[in-house]
């Protein structure tokens, strides 16, 4: 979930890391003055941006990686991806998925 005031330039930085996107089952969320820009193939709801900034951004913009069970894993400030994919890769269902797939 990413809130930007150049979301723009953060689209097309998912876009251009969209192996290393799809390999890690990411689905993303970049949201701008209430626009939604997204990777989900399915229908998003007109209330989801405003929820989903109340509930989980508390400054005016950042970068949030939320995990499958919906809890927080790590926050910053601005997006680096390698960041986020190295905490990705260190969780436990991500190394065990490495780990499969290295047989």
């Amino acid at each position: 979930m990413i809130h930007s005031n150049s979301p723009q330039q953060v689209v097309e930085a998912l876009n251009q890391n969209s192996y290393e996107i799809d390999d890690r089952h990411i689905t993303w969320f970049v949201i701008s003055k209430g626009e939604l820009s997204t990777n989900y193939q399915g229908e998003v709801s007109s209330s989801f941006s405003r929820t989903t900034l109340d509930t989980y951004f508390d400054s005016e913009y950042g970068v949030v990686l939320i995990g499958k069970d919906g809890g927080i894993k790590h926050r910053q400030n601005e997006l680096e991806l390698s960041t986020l994919f190295n905490k990705i890769d260190a969780m436990p269902m991500r190394r065990s998925e490495m780990r499969s797939r290295e047989i």
